[in-house]
């Protein structure tokens, strides 16, 4: 309950962008022990990289030694096109003969 607690203060100060399990179908078939193996996915509006390795370091799962988190950067790039129909299209920095 320690770290759904420390999601909902997440969400209060709109840092939550998404949340949950990985992997799931892994612990529901019980190929794994879910225990010490259960793998998840926080994504979280901050203004820089210490903001979210500081809110990573007070997750109750690893405070408590359930898990290790490890904290990645994540660049989101929102286009029109898909990105088969955007890698189809001519780079506009190029010259184009026929």
């Amino acid at each position: 309950m320690e770290h759904y607690n420390w999601g909902a203060k997440l969400k209060t100060k709109n840092k939550l962008i998404l949340t949950g399990p990985t992997d799931f179908e892994l612990t529901s078939t019980t190929k794994i022990n879910s225990i010490g193996y259960s793998k998840g996915l926080i994504m979280l509006n901050v203004d820089s990289r210490e903001e979210a390795v500081g809110w990573a370091e007070k997750d109750p799962f690893p405070v408590n030694s359930y898990r290790k988190n490890n904290v990645h950067s994540l660049k989101i790039t929102i286009t029109k096109n898909s990105i088969p129909e955007s890698l189809k299209k001519p780079n506009n920095n190029h010259e184009h003969t026929t």
